[in-house]
């Protein structure tokens, strides 16, 4: 695929008032050197500011590396199956970032599977939130299930003023699409005491549904329907800047 093509994939974006905050390579062991510059240079292309990567704990000396050669930074998405190859709880974080000049390795924390792996998200956010570079939201338990501390995340990044995108990870079996986003985030801006989006009748915390299980999964993240023009200040069913600067929507599918 040519960058020509990615960049016109933006311009498609940019028409429709969409703001792209991050792009996902998760880069993996057995990636050549060229193939991880190749994520560095689609990133480029697409104009966003950082790489977001379900990475190998093994490869965070390349990518770092990489990432200096190519000024863009590359947060570490967490998952809760715990395994030694794979990002999970902080020390994770910290081991990595460590390996990094203080700009080229961040963290993806997805409250989620941080819950489910038995680590506290809302201590997390408060001690670190100047390495977080995005946020991903969904409801589960400790010990592998749901219910996760989703308001009180959302309201610390709200009264911290943090500049930290926040995005909505819809994972559950649910039905049309943009509905279901539309539902969860209506219970965001519940939470954050917003004005609710035109959503359908009796849109409620759908978010807290059972999500999947993530051991049998890998997700493709796109940015979802309900954004609008929000992130540029424009008002409109999508428009979200009152409660949190940046509350994004995504849609992840098994592939």
């Amino acid at each position: 695929m040519s960058m020509d093509h990615i960049r016109s994939i933006r311009r498609k974006f940019d028409d429709a008032g969409l703001e792209l905050n991050s792009y996902n390579a998760s880069f993996k062991d057995h990636f050549t050197d060229e193939e991880i510059a190749r994520g560095f240079e689609t990133a480029h292309a697409l104009g966003v500011p950082a790489i977001t990567s379900s990475a190998h704990v093994n490869s965070v000396p390349r990518i770092a590396d990489m990432a200096a050669r190519y000024d863009m930074p590359v947060a570490m998405h967490n998952h809760s199956p715990v395994d030694p190859n794979e990002f999970s709880g902080p020390e994770d974080f910290d081991r990595a970032i460590a390996q990094g000049d203080g700009r080229t390795i961040a963290a993806n924390l997805d409250i989620g599977h941080f819950v489910a792996a038995n680590h506290d998200p809302v201590r997390h956010l408060a001690a670190h939130h100047d390495q977080i570079a995005t946020i991903h939201l969904k409801d589960r338990r400790r010990d592998e299930g749901p219910n996760t501390p989703i308001g009180e995340v959302l309201r610390m990044v709200r009264d911290g003023q943090w500049d930290i995108p926040t995005n909505i990870e819809y994972e559950y079996p649910g039905d049309d699409t943009v509905s279901e986003v539309r539902r969860c985030f209506d219970f965001c801006r519940n939470i954050l005491g917003a004005r609710h989006t035109t959503g359908p009748k009796g849109a409620t915390d759908a978010c807290t549904r059972q999500t999947c299980d993530h051991r049998r999964r890998r997700a493709r993240q796109v940015v979802g329907p309900l954004l609008g023009r929000a992130a540029r200040g424009h008002t409109g069913a999508g428009a979200i800047c009152d409660p949190i600067r940046r509350l994004c929507a995504s849609s992840s599918r098994s592939f």
